[in-house]
């Protein structure tokens, strides 16, 4: 299993991948799961205010959406294409 915190321990944002899904959860109870084989790709979109969606897509269809601080989407992006081999 691999966990990334892309703002650290005191952020609250954690994301988790491991043999089976992904997850995310924060501190204020938004959270998400995706089977890890259904997802294809991750983007980032960007909002205002500094903001970004980090969106999970699997057969053309998003699976999951999570706003996040931009840098904080770009960092999550790269872990998590990372582990994933793509």
């Amino acid at each position: 299993m691999s966990t990334f915190r892309p703002g650290g321990i005191l952020s609250g944002q954690t994301f988790k991948l491991d043999q089976s899904e992904f997850t995310y959860k924060n501190a204020y109870g938004k959270w998400a799961n995706v089977p890890r084989l259904a997802i294809q790709t991750a983007t980032v979109t960007p909002l205002k205010g500094g903001k970004a969606n980090l969106l999970i897509v699997g057969s053309g269809t998003t699976l999951a959406t999570i706003e996040l601080p931009a840098h904080w989407a770009k960092k999550t992006q790269k872990w998590l294409l990372k582990e994933l081999g793509k």
